[in-house]
C-alpha cells in the first residue's frame, strides 16, 4: 500500500514526503553520529577514524536536493554501535541481518506487477553505471502498468536509491552506500545465475577469493570468472559488452569476500583505479590488491589475424602498466600496507594477461 492508498480524498491531505523541513528526521547527521559513538566509550581520538569507515557502510542518503547534508541510516549506526559498545571493537559483519532481508523486498520491487525479466535491465543500469534517472512519482496508480519512472520512484522511497542531483529537470539517483550496494550485487548474482545456468558458483568463488587474500593466488577466481562469461547471456551479445560490463561482473562477485571490501574506481590523486580489495575492519588476512583491469574487443576481423590481436594486446598491456605504476607513486597507494598490484586484460573471451606488477 503506498500513502495515496490510505485516503479516497487524498486532496484533502499533504504529502510531506519531499519537504525539506522534514529531511533530517529520516537519519542521523555527522554531528550525531560523533555522539552516539562518545556514549558507547569511543575516544575523541578515534572518533574520526571511526566515522571515516562508518560513512562508506551506512552514509549517503539524500532526500531533497537542497539539503546540506547527506544522512547516516540510524539503524545500521544503532546496530554497529550496540556491537562496538561491548568490545569497543568493529562488528564482524557490518551488514545488519535484520537489513540483509531487504535483499528480498528489493527482489519484489523489480518483480512488481510480475515483470521481473522487463525491469531488470534497470538493475544493470544501476550497477553498471551506477546511476538512474527519472521524475520522482508522487502518486502511484497500481491499476495500471509501472512504468520505470514509477519503479525507480519506489526504489527512491524505500531508500534502496537516493538522490545524487539533478540535471536537466530530471533526478540522478545513485546507491547510498556499501551496505546497499552489496544488496543489489547479491541480487545482481542470482541475475546472472539465472541467465548462466550456472548455479552454486558463490561456494566456489569465496573458495578462491580466500585463496587470493591469503596466497596473492588471482588465477581460480579468475577461471570461475570465464565460465560465467562463456554462459552469460549478455555476453554473447559482444557489440554491447566492453570493459564496464566487464568491470561490473567482476565487483559482485568480489564484494562475495570475507575478508575484503571492493572500491571501484575511487579518487585518488593521479586517477581512478579500476578496483581495491582493502582489508576489512579486524579482519586478519595479508593482502591489499590494486587491479588494473582492460577490455579488448575483438571483430571478426581481428580474430583471423593472429599477429593484430598481439600487437593490440602489447599497447594496451603498455598503457595498463604506465596507469599503474603512476597509481603506485601516490600517497593512496603507499597508505595501503602490503599492497599487491595486478594488471587484467581480456581479448575477447580470453584472459590474454595476467600478472602482478612488483609494488616497490
Amino acid at each position: 500500500m503506498t500513502v495515496d492508498s490510505l485516503t479516497s480524498g487524498f486532496n484533502i491531505s499533504t504529502n510531506l514526503s519531499l519537504e525539506i523541513d522534514f529531511h533530517d528526521l529520516m537519519g542521523f547527521r555527522p554531528a550525531e553520529v560523533a555522539d552516539v559513538l562518545r556514549q558507547v566509550g569511543a575516544s575523541e581520538d578515534n572518533i574520526p577514524a571511526l566515522i571515516a569507515d562508518l560513512k562508506d557502510w551506512y552514509n549517503g542518503y539524500l532526500f531533497h536536493e537542497s539539503a546540506q547534508e547527506r544522512l547516516y541510516n540510524s539503524d545500521m549506526i544503532m546496530y554497529f554501535a550496540s556491537h562496538y559498545e561491548k568490545r569497543q571493537k568493529y562488528p564482524r559483519r557490518m551488514l545488519d541481518a535484520n537489513i540483509a532481508t531487504d535483499y528480498y523486498k528489493v527482489k519484489k520491487i523489480f518483480n512488481i506487477q510480475q515483470r521481473e525479466q522487463e525491469f531488470i535491465p534497470i538493475l544493470k543500469q544501476l550497477t553498471t553505471e551506477g546511476v538512474l534517472s527519472a521524475e520522482i512519482t508522487e502518486m502511484f496508480n497500481l491499476e495500471k502498468p509501472i512504468t520505470e519512472s514509477d519503479l525507480i520512484s519506489l526504489l527512491f522511497y524505500m531508500g534502496w536509491i537516493t538522490i545524487k542531483d539533478i540535471t536537466s529537470g530530471l533526478y540522478n539517483f545513485q546507491m547510498p552506500n556499501r551496505v546497499v550496494r552489496d544488496l543489489y550485487y547479491n541480487y545482481f548474482i542470482d541475475i546472472i545465475e539465472q541467465e548462466s545456468g550456472l548455479n552454486r558458483t558463490v561456494p566456489k568463488i569465496q573458495n578462491a577469493l580466500g585463496e587470493l587474500a591469503n596466497n596473492n593466488n588471482l588465477l581460480p577466481f579468475l577461471a570461475l570468472i570465464k565460465a560465467l562469461i562463456d554462459k552469460d547471456l549478455s555476453f554473447r551479445d559482444a557489440q554491447g559488452f566492453d570493459e564496464r560490463h566487464l568491470k561490473m561482473l567482476l565487483i559482485p562477485y568480489l564484494s562475495l569476500s570475507a575478508s575484503h571490501f571492493v572500491a571501484s574506481e575511487p579518487e585518488w590523486e593521479r586517477g581512478y583505479p579500476d578496483i581495491l580489495l582493502l582489508k576489512r575492519p579486524n579482519i586478519t588476512t595479508k593482502y591489499n590488491f590494486i587491479i588494473e583491469l582492460k577490455y579488448i574487443k575483438l571483430s571478426d576481423k581481428d580474430k583471423s589475424t593472429e599477429n593484430k590481436i598481439e600487437k593490440i594486446t602489447e599497447k594496451v598491456e603498455r598503457e595498463a602498466r604506465t596507469q599503474l605504476s603512476n597509481y603506485l607513486k601516490t600517497d593512496n597507494a603507499k597508505r595501503i600496507p602490503n599492497l599487491k598490484a595486478w594488471i587484467i586484460i581480456l581479448v575477447g573471451r580470453e584472459w590474454q594477461v595476467v600478472e602482478e606488477v612488483p609494488v616497490v
